[in-house]
Order: C-alpha cells, then sequence, then structure tokens
C-alpha cells in the first residue's frame, strides 16, 4: 500500500476510489492535493487563533503590552540578523544552513521572507531615534538589523523598506504637534 493512501482530515478517513481505475500516481494526486488543502486550513486556523489572543492580550494595559511585544520583535530581529551574518560570511563549521543562494535567510525558508521580517523593528528603532534621543542600544540594534536587511539581497524588502520609512517619516511630520518637533524631522 502505497504511503499516501490514507489521510486523516479532521478525524475522517479519506481514501482514493479511484484506485482500481487509473492507479497509485492519481491517488497520490488527489492525496497531495488534500494535505496542501489541509495545511492550508490548519495555518489559517492558527493565524486566526493567534490574532484573537493578542487582542485579548493589548485589551487592558495596552502601551506596556506594546512595549514589550515591541522589544520582543526588535530582540527576534537582532537575533536572526546575527544568525544570517553568521551564516553568510561562514563564521563556523555548518553555517550555510543559514544561507541559501549565497544570501542569508537566517532562520526563515527564503531570503524574501527574511528581508520584510526586518522592516517593523527598523520602522519602530527609526521612530525612536525622531521622536526620543537616540541610545547606543538601539543604534546598534538598528545597524545590526539593517546589516541583515542588506545582506537577504531581496530588492523587495528594499524598496518596502524604503518607501515605508519614507511614509512613516511623513505621517510623524504630520501628526506632531509642535514645531520643533517638526523641524527636527525636517533635518533628519
Amino acid at each position: 500500500m502505497c504511503p499516501f493512501a490514507r489521510k486523516t482530515f479532521f478525524g475522517v478517513s479519506i481514501s482514493n476510489a479511484s484506485t482500481a481505475r487509473s492507479g497509485r500516481p492519481a491517488r497520490a494526486a488527489v492525496i497531495a492535493i488534500i494535505a496542501a488543502g489541509q495545511t492550508f486550513v490548519i495555518i489559517s486556523i492558527y493565524l486566526a487563533v493567534s490574532g484573537v489572543i493578542f487582542a485579548a492580550l493589548m485589551t487592558e494595559d495596552t502601551a506596556r503590552r506594546f512595549a514589550i511585544i515591541r522589544s520582543g520583535y526588535i530582540l527576534a530581529a537582532v537575533i536572526a540578523a546575527i544568525l544570517g551574518m553568521l551564516g553568510y560570511f561562514k563564521a563556523f563549521p555548518g553555517s550555510e544552513v543559514f544561507m541559501m543562494n549565497d544570501r542569508a535567510v537566517s532562520t526563515f525558508k527564503d531570503p524574501n521572507i527574511t528581508g520584510p521580517f526586518y522592516i517593523p523593528p527598523l520602522l519602530y528603532l527609526i521612530t525612536r531615534f525622531v521622536t526620543d534621543r537616540v541610545r547606543p542600544h538601539h543604534l546598534v540594534a538598528s545597524l545590526i538589523i539593517a546589516v541583515g536587511l542588506l545582506l537577504a539581497f531581496s530588492r523587495a524588502a528594499w524598496g518596502q523598506f524604503v518607501f515605508a520609512t519614507l511614509l512613516t517619516l511623513a505621517l510623524l511630520f504630520i501628526t506632531r504637534a509642535d514645531w520643533r518637533a517638526r523641524q527636527r524631522l525636517v533635518v533628519l
């Protein structure tokens, strides 16, 4: 019996009735399509439940909890960028795991996914630089993440970063109440 002959979908057994007519290739194709559908449904349910959990967590004490989530995201981006750099520069044996086609992928499957992951933390840090004073650990984190973005060699991520940065700076300019804060944006 083919290993793909029986799959379950929410506890219901699936077997292919076309085995008698067309043989195993048809069965494998049908089951592969069903398995892909199962993966999509499971991922969709996971994302929906995660969204509800995050929404529930953010209903009370929103500013403090958002600051924790933002700090965690920045830390995750720094760690991912460091792993990507170690892989790109082949810093240790086996570090090519963090590369794909001479591009840093870190712990992601594709550099085109790695690059956009770095953009929100960079925007958080840029916003903090503009609205608050520049702190050394934030500057180091932003430089590490920026190098990770560059080593991903994702042109789409680079373009997205430029567009998002310009949009963020424009929105910060519009929403600043006093003229000194706007003038600081213009100087940058």
